[in-house]
Formats: structure tokens, C-alpha cells, sequence
């Protein structure tokens, strides 16, 4: 930074704390002159009202001690001078007074007010119940009224009656206010020592809390003082300077407050700094544009942009990543080290002048899981470059974007040419496994046929006895063998398929019906129902692998029907856990079938006892099942537990439908769909 700069920089600094001091300067003096003016308007109204409350206590005392008022009730001519008096009071305070009432100790009462008409209004009957008289002057507070008591002795000093005026205080403060009105610019209202509002000048004025409550309390110390806050009037925020004046009226400590706009003086304020702002920016874009040469800035630009090119295309060279700059019609501008080496025949070949169309560059599709690669870098496809004998396969994803207002696709290249090797020499031994197991089925399925047909010639030669029951238990054990051969060769096939767990978008409605489909023609002829419930706060397109989560439900939906003849297999789902990205679903299969021993329920929830004391044909199968389902659930971190009985019970509004004989229940971890249509 050179010596002009730092006066620049100088010269902004004063301009800007010049202006700030000139500012705050003349706010103070504008302030200091409305808040003196509001206070002489404040003291001069407070005065009128504590007069006018003054003048009327003095009238109302006078009244008991003309003319032996104490006789209104019982002399009619005293009655007329009292009843006069009274109004003419009324007539006068019509807007502090709602009501007069005149009370004796004989239970009479005497009532006048003013009607909406103008006319008085006045009553003489006799209370059921003596009123409590006051013996001195009382402003009494009942049922969120105020009313003055005024007492009348006799000769002998006793309370024969009392005068009650009910007081009105904000009306009277509103007649008051109405002569200071300025209507949007000055605002009056009273608040009482306890930092209540009680009057507005009929304005819909909306004050801080706290704000009343410092007023109140001022107003008990007596102090006179003003503030600058913000106030609602009729529902907009408005700046004010608002002062306000102690005063007491009728034997009532309240603080009247006058409130003004602080726009009227901040008008002029910011005409002037607008002024002066304007010739600063003015003077400092001058000496801006002198110091900075416009061509020197231009041609500092161009070169630092040409210094970040090289440096970024020299970064991009040393990357393991191919990466590509192209039109939208494919033209190439950029290609780094990596991607030339990938996909061009000749590396050293400028890829300028070129189109991606020029490559030799084979989408695939069908022979690689694309899903696999979306889920690991992103959407994208597989392309497969070939150089003589070397062949090349590699993932590709593009962006579209701009740059130097033109706009670019970004191509990255990423080599999954081992992986892809790795892939396939595994689905080779899968393969082998599976042509292994597949011949040993055969192998094993032969002689065990073999040794079925023999039995079943032997019971067609009537033996009898010991024989008879010897060949029945030859057959049952022959088909025990055969089951248990068919299983396990089964388990172990679903062994040799088992893959890392996959994450790819599904509806689980629609896995639920593939997973069920097999079964619903065994199930009509068996007169078994299979019915589904699914929660609605279960969303219906997850992440997930639908496939293990298939087999799972299949294992368990076969092993429910394999027990339940002419029952019911209820599968149900539910969502017990939700979170951000995912949630925690429940898988329940309810049926009516033999339910299951609890040897078996006790190795795969419990993991106790490795022995089956089985008492009927299929359950070595349905244990098999249940493993496979077992397995992929630990797999996929879930957990499965089995009760058998359940503790349902018959529901006497569904009649048909037996209590359940075995509940198996198992928990998936699936997540949540991200982005557009989730």
C-alpha cells in the first residue's frame, strides 16, 4: 500500500465519523428541544386536570352542608334544593361522574345519572339491606369501578348518610387530552402508578410493558422524566419521545404522557447528512477512480486469471481422476493427464480441436450394477474404452455448469477396470458353487427316491403287524430324510448368494406382494386367508436391499402357512422409530396355526439349546426356514423374535378369527429416499 492509499483511507474515516458526530450533535439538540416542549405541555395539561378534580371534590363537599341536606329522604322541599344541587354538579363533571348515589342509615337510597339523551335520571326506593356507611372521604375500588364517598353527620357527629359518585377517569383525561390533539404527530395517555394504561385519547395505542411499568413507578417517587422508545399505534411500531408529568385527581395517584414522532425532527437531520453523504461519495469515487487506473486493474486481472488457469490445470494433471471441460455440442477444451492416458489412443495427442463424439468410448448397460456405482459416486454410466488389447472400464459422471459466461459440462472418469475383474471372477466361483450344489441335490435326491418307491411297494403287499408298523416308520423317516436333504441343500444355497447388503430405492408394497404371491393359490386351496396391514406412516418408496428383505418375508410367510390349515396369516408393518435419514420398521406375522416348540424359539431369539424334540412332519423344515430368515436379518442388523402361543386374544367383534397360535417379529433399519419425488 502506497502513501495515497492510506489518505484515501484516511480521508474515508473522517468523512464517515464527521457525518457521525454532526448526526448524533444534532439528534441531541432536536431531542433536547421536544422533550422541553412536551414538558411544558404535560406540566400545562396536568394542571388543568388536577384543578378540575380539585374544584369538583370542593363542590361535592359543599353539597352535605347545605340546607340540612341530612333530611333529603325526609323533607320534600329540602329534597328539591338537594336534587337540584346534585344535578347541577352532574350537569357540570359530566365527564368525570357516571353516577351519583345517596345513601342514609335507614335503608333508603337515592340514584341519578344522565342518559344517553342528556336527560336525568333519578330514583328513590328503600334497600333490603342497610349499605355500610364511611365516616371520612374514601375513593372506594369495587368490581373494577372507582366511586368517592363523601360522608353527612348529624348534630351529634354520627353518619346519617353518604353522597357516592362514581368516578370516570379516563373519560375525563380523554375530554381533557382532546385539546392537545395532533392528529398521526402527537399522542396523549394516562397511566396509573401500578404502570397501567387506562386512557388513549380514544388512539389505539399499543405501550411496552416495561415501559409502563417504569412510568408507574416513577409516578409513586413523584418524578417527572421522558424516554425514547418505540410504541404500536393503531397496529404500526412508531419512534416517539414521549415525557410524562405526575398528578393526582380525585385522591388518585396517575401520570399523564405526551408522545411525539421523532420523524419531525429526523426529517431535517437526515436531509442534511443525505447532503453532505452525497458530496463525501462523491469526493472519495473521484480520488478512487484517479488511484486506481482502470487499465492498470484490467490488465493485473488478466494476469492473475492466466496465473490461476496454469496453476489449476496443472493441479488437474496430477489428480488419479480423468476430468473433462466440453461444450454442450462436445467440444473438448480441457482434458488432464489421467483422462488422455484413459481413453485417448495416443496420449501425447492434443485433445484440442476434438469431440467427445471422435472417441471410441462403448456405453454399457445390463452386464454391471449400475445401482452398486450410483450408490458409491453418484448417478453416472459405465463406459468401456479398447486400445489394441488393452480394454479399459470406467464410470463416468457429468455436470453442467458455466464458466466465463459459457456454458460447460464437466466430465469425471474414475477407472473401475480391477473392480470389475474382481466381480467377475466371483460370479464365476458363485456360479460353480451353485452347478456343485445343484449336481449333489440330484445325487442325494436319487437313492433317497429309491428307498420311497421301495416302501411304497411294501405297504401295497398288505403286510400286517409288527411289519406293517416297521414299514410306516421306514416311510415317515424317508420322507423326514428327504425334507431335511431338500432344506438343507436349500439353506446352503441361499448361503452361497449371500452378497454385501444393498442400498437402492424400492416400494415396499410391491416387494410385499412378490414376497406373498407364491403363496396364494396354496392358500385358497387350503382355505388359509393371508391378509396384509400397513401403516400409513410407513413412507412406501425406501432404501434399502429389497431383496434379502424379500427372502426374509418369504421364509416367514411359508413357515406361518406350512402350520396354519383353514387359519388366518396376518402380516403386518409398522414404523416404531423415526429419524432424519431413516427409520426402523417392525415386521410382524401373526397366524392361527400349531405354533412352534420352544426349543426351536429358544436357539434363534434366545440362543438356547443346540437339540429339537420335535413331535410332528415339517417343523425340521420350517427350523430351516426360519434360519435363512435369521440370518439375513443379523445381516442387516435387525433383530427377529417368535412367541408361541402370542398373547392375542379372540376379538368378539371379528368372529372366525382364532386367537393367534405363534407371533414371529422382526426389525429392518431402512432409510429415508433423498432429493426429488422422496
Amino acid at each position: 500500500m502506497n502513501r495515497t492509499f492510506f489518505i484515501i483511507l484516511i480521508s474515508i474515516f473522517l468523512f464517515i465519523g464527521i457525518n457521525t458526530v454532526f448526526y448524533f450533535t444534532i439528534f441531541n439538540q432536536q431531542l433536547d428541544f421536544q422533550t422541553d416542549l412536551l414538558a411544558r405541555q404535560t406540566r400545562l395539561c396536568g394542571s388543568t386536570i388536577e384543578q378540575g378534580g380539585m374544584n369538583f371534590e370542593n363542590e361535592l363537599n359543599a353539597i352535605p352542608f347545605a340546607d340540612n341536606f341530612i333530611d333529603l329522604f325526609n323533607n320534600e322541599e329540602i329534597r328539591e334544593h338537594g336534587v337540584d344541587n346534585l344535578q347541577k354538579l352532574y350537569a357540570k363533571y359530566s365527564e368525570l361522574i357516571n353516577k351519583i348515589t345517596v345513601l342514609d342509615n335507614e335503608n333508603n337510597v337515592y340514584s341519578l345519572i344522565l342518559d344517553r339523551k342528556g336527560d336525568f335520571v333519578t330514583d328513590y326506593y328503600e334497600s333490603q339491606e342497610q349499605t355500610l356507611l364511611h365516616e371520612r372521604d374514601e375513593l372506594i375500588y369495587d368490581q373494577e369501578k372507582y366511586s368517592l364517598s363523601i360522608p353527612d353527620f348529624d348534630e351529634n357527629g354520627m353518619v346519617r348518610s353518604n353522597i357516592v359518585v362514581e368516578i370516570n377517569f379516563t373519560r375525563f383525561a380523554n375530554s381533557i387530552f382532546d385539546q392537545y390533539r395532533l392528529e398521526n404527530t402527537l399522542w396523549q395517555w394516562m397511566v396509573t402508578n401500578e404502570g397501567v394504561l387506562i386512557a388513549t385519547a380514544e388512539n389505539d395505542l399499543n405501550i411496552p410493558s416495561n415501559d409502563l411499568k417504569r412510568i408507574g413507578s416513577d409516578i409513586i417517587k413523584g418524578e417527572e422524566s421522558s424516554m425514547v422508545h418505540s410504541i404500536d399505534v393503531d397496529g404500526t411500531a412508531t419512534r416517539v419521545v414521549s415525557v410524562y408529568y405526575p398528578i393526582r385527581l380525585v385522591k388518585r395517584d396517575l401520570g399523564i404522557v405526551f408522545s411525539i414522532k421523532t420523524d419531525l425532527f429526523l426529517r431535517s437531520i437526515f436531509r442534511k447528512i443525505a447532503i453532505i453523504s452525497v458530496f463525501s461519495l462523491a469526493l472519495i469515487a473521484l480520488l478512487l477512480y484517479i488511484h486506481f487506473n482502470v487499465f492498470r486493474i484490467k490488465s493485473e486481472t488478466v494476469r492473475r486469471k492466466r496465473v490461476f488457469e496454469v496453476s489449476l490445470i496443472k493441479t488437474l494433471d496430477s489428480l488419479p481422476l480423468g476430468i473433462i471441460l466440453s461444450e454442450p455440442n462436445g467440444a473438448i477444451h480441457v482434458m488432464n493427464t489421467t483422462a488422455r492416458e484413459w481413453i485417448m489412443k495416443d496420449p501425447k495427442d492434443s485433445p484440442e480441436n476434438k469431440s467427445m463424439h471422435d472417441l471410441d468410448l462403448e456405453v454399457q448397460s445390463g452386464g454391471t450394477d449400475d445401482a452398486l456405482y450410483t450408490r458409491a459416486f453418484g448417478p453416472g454410466k459405465v463406459i468401456k474404452f479398447q486400445n489394441d488389447s488393452i480394454i479399459r472400464q470406467l464410470y463416468s459422471r457429468e455436470w453442467s455448469t458455466e464458466i466465463n459466461q459459457v456454458k460447460t459440462n464437466i466430465i469425471l472418469l474414475l477407472d473401475i477396470s480391477e473392480f470389475e475383474k474382481s466381480r467377475n471372477l466371483e460370479k464365476i466361483a458363485h456360479l460353480a458353487k451353485t452347478e456343485l450344489l445343484e449336481s449333489m441335490s440330484h445325487e442325494i435326491a436319487g437313492p433317497v427316491n429309491q428307498l420311497r418307491d421301495a416302501v411304497d411297494i411294501l405297504e401295497k403287499e398288505g403286510l400286517k403287524g409288527k411289519v406293517k408298523e416297521t414299514a410306516l416308520i421306514l416311510k415317515k423317516t424317508t420322507d423326514l430324510l428327504s425334507n431335511q436333504i431338500t432344506s438343507i441343500l436349500d439353506f446352503a444355497t441361499q448361503d452361497a448368494e449371500k452378497v454385501i447388503m444393498e442400498e437402492i430405492p424400492f416400494f415396499l408394497k410391491d416387494e410385499i406382494n412378490l414376497a406373498l404371491q407364491p403363496f396364494r393359490s396354496v392358500a385358497a386351496q387350503t382355505n388359509t386367508s393371508i391378509i396384509t396391514k400397513i401403516r400409513d406412516d410407513i413412507p412406501d418408496r425406501l432404501v434399502g436391499d429389497p431383496f434379502r428383505l424379500r427372502q426374509i418375508l418369504y421364509n416367514l410367510v411359508e413357515s406361518s402357512i406350512e402350520q396354519t390349515r383353514g387359519g388366518r396369516v396376518l402380516l403386518s408393518a409398522e414404523a416404531i422409530e423415526h429419524h432424519d435419514e431413516y427409520l426402523v420398521i417392525q415386521f410382524q406375522i401373526d397366524d392361527t396355526g400349531s405354533g412352534l416348540p420352544q426349543n426351536i424359539i429358544d436357539k434363534f431369539v434366545n440362543g438356547q439349546g443346540n437339540t429339537f424334540d420335535l413331535s410332528g412332519k415339517g417343523f425340521e423344515e420350517n427350523e430351516l426356514r426360519i434360519a435363512i430368515a435369521y440370518q439375513y436379518i443379523k445381516l442387516s442388523r435387525g433383530q427377529l423374535w417368535i412367541e408361541s402361543p402370542s398373547a392375542i386374544s379372540t376379538d368378539p367383534d371379528q368372529p372366525g378369527w382364532a386367537p393367534a397360535r405363534r407371533r414371529t417379529s422382526s426389525q429392518w433399519i431402512l432409510k429415508k429416499p433423498r432429493g426429488p419425488g422422496s
